[in-house]
């Protein structure tokens, strides 16, 4: 130690680097995952892939593209929100998709009785995001979580 007491430390006083550093693999294709089953399920507004349900005439069509909007909106802020690591985000994106589960798995023989095509793609979007809520509550997405909790990056507000 030095014997002037104004010298300045030795210790290393930098802010830490804030570099970004992207996602694991299994977080990316968690958020890929979550975003290809979306645009498979908004292909299901093309007509004739699925069948007009009873009493849809009176819903306004404006009313279904606004609800249309605000849910691919919030699919679309949680997967961002996962992929920068934001805990809370894939907890909110599981409860949000098993909604979405248990409301298509409802009127799932319906959709088939209809049109196959569109039961077949309700069934492959519900597949595609049980795998991408897996990826991110389990293995290497979880670890990843628990890493940025300890090091406190995942819980700043300023991203």
């Amino acid at each position: 130690m030095s014997s002037n007491p104004f010298a300045p430390p030795n210790a290393k006083v930098a802010d830490p680097s804030s570099a970004r550093t992207l996602p694991p693999r299994e977080i990316r294709n968690a958020c890929y995952l979550i975003l290809l089953s979306m645009a498979l399920g908004l292909a299901t507004f093309v007509p004739g892939i699925r069948p007009e349900q009873p009493g849809a005439s009176e819903v306004p069509v404006l009313f279904t593209f606004g609800l249309v909007v605000f849910f691919t909106a919030l699919t679309l802020w949680l997967a961002r929100q996962i992929y920068r690591g934001k805990s809370w985000a894939r907890w909110a994106m599981l409860v949000y998709l098993a909604l979405g589960w248990w409301l298509a798995g409802s009127g799932l023989q319906e959709t088939f009785g209809g049109s196959p095509v569109a039961g077949a793609i309700d069934i492959v979007c519900i597949a595609m995001e049980v795998v991408a809520c897996g990826l991110f509550t389990f293995g290497g997405g979880a670890r990843w979580f628990s890493q940025l909790a300890e090091s406190g990056r995942g819980t700043s507000h300023d991203r």
